[in-house]
Formats: C-alpha cells, sequence, structure tokens
C-alpha cells in the first residue's frame, strides 16, 4: 500500500487545501495526519486499548478546539502480559510501516502500568519551511524595521540568550499570555523557542 505521505507533492498539496480549508498551521495538519493514521492503525490491530486524553476530546467528541501533540490509550490492568507485548510490537511494526521511528524504543518495557513513544516522522514541509525562511530574510534585510535579518546576525544563538536569561518572561506573563485565546504559560512557549532554535532553520 502507497501512503498518500509517501507521494511528497501531492502530500503537500493536500496539506495546503487542509491549511486553506481550516486555517490552521501546516504543521498541525501534517502532525495531525500522523495522529490519525496511527489511531486507525492501532482500531483496526487491537480491540482492547482506550483512547482517552485531550486528544480523544478533540477527534471523537468535538469538546475542545486545540490539536494535541500526544495520544493517550490506557489498557485492562488485568491484561496478560502476552497482549501487552502485542500492543508493543504493533505500535512498533506500525510506525515502521508509516514511515516512523521511536527513539526511545529501548525504554519500552512490557511490564510496566506505564509507557511512553515518542514516535518521529520525516516532515515533508522542512524543506519547503527552510526555503520560506531564507526568502522572508532576504526581503526583510532590505528594510530598517528587522535587524535581526540582516546578514551575520546569529539567529539561533539570540533565540538561546533570549530562553537562558528569560529576556521576555515578565512581558509574557503581563501582557502576551492576557492576549492569547488559550493558556499557555510562558515554559510551553519558550519550549516552542527551543524547538526552532534546535531546528538551525536559521543557520546558513
Amino acid at each position: 500500500m502507497v501512503y498518500l505521505h509517501e507521494e511528497r507533492e501531492q502530500f503537500i498539496e493536500a496539506v495546503n487545501l487542509a491549511v486553506y480549508k481550516t486555517g490552521l498551521e501546516p504543521e498541525i495538519i501534517e502532525k495531525d495526519y500522523y495522529v490519525t493514521m496511527v489511531l486507525r492503525k492501532l482500531s483496526l490491530q487491537f480491540d482492547f486499548p482506550v483512547f482517552k486524553g485531550g486528544t480523544s476530546l478533540q477527534k471523537c467528541h468535538r469538546v475542545i478546539s486545540r490539536f494535541s501533540e500526544d495520544i493517550d490509550i490506557t489498557i485492562d490492568r488485568t491484561l496478560s502480559q502476552g497482549n501487552k507485548r502485542k500492543l508493543k510490537y504493533g505500535i512498533t511494526d506500525i510506525a515502521d510501516e508509516l514511515g516512523m521511528t521511536i527513539p526511545n524504543i529501548e525504554d519500552i518495557r512490557s511490564r510496566r502500568d506505564y509507557n511512553r513513544y515518542d514516535l518521529t516522522y520525516d516532515s515533508a514541509l522542512d524543506s519547503a519551511f527552510c526555503s520560506l525562511v531564507k526568502e522572508v530574510r532576504e526581503v526583510r534585510a532590505k528594510t530598517n524595521i528587522c535587524p535581526s535579518a540582516t546578514t551575520g546576525v546569529n539567529v539561533t544563538g539570540v533565540l538561546n540568550e533570549i530562553m537562558e536569561k528569560n529576556v521576555y518572561k515578565e512581558d509574557y506573563n503581563v501582557l502576551t499570555s492576557k492576549l492569547l485565546e488559550e493558556k499557555v504559560s510562558y515554559e510551553d512557549a519558550l519550549s516552542a523557542v527551543k524547538c526552532i532554535a534546535d531546528s538551525k532553520v536559521f543557520d546558513e
């Protein structure tokens, strides 16, 4: 079976169409695609996991509008060790089939009451986003309102300094947080900045 994400051009077109229809960010659409695919595979392969948490409220019940980054599932405590192992290997097989990886797979133990699977995927948007960043910086560099876009500015270094010194913490807590539709802690906002810095998208 060929999956949509394996056809990069068609996948990006589908993501862009969803962005147009929903107004959501492309990264959210892409992540939701993988969340949906994993859930579908799990539901077809197993009948004992129970889907719960924020993602279930959004996907199944439309109770909340936010998109969660994780999938919460629970199983009966009396489930046999054999079935627990089947679930572990099943999740691994699903990840392989979808071209995803589980970096922390060696930390997973089927005998535990709680396990966290960190699934990652090769984003189809990375190359397009990097090109967009470069294009925007070139345009902004021609103005005098965006000094960080000028040649020679280490944006990644600036972001790291902002995080290390909590430059905007007070401003965020006093002003920015009150303008948000949904509550987002300073720590969560900082983690997003860290992801951007770690991506090296501004490194030439």
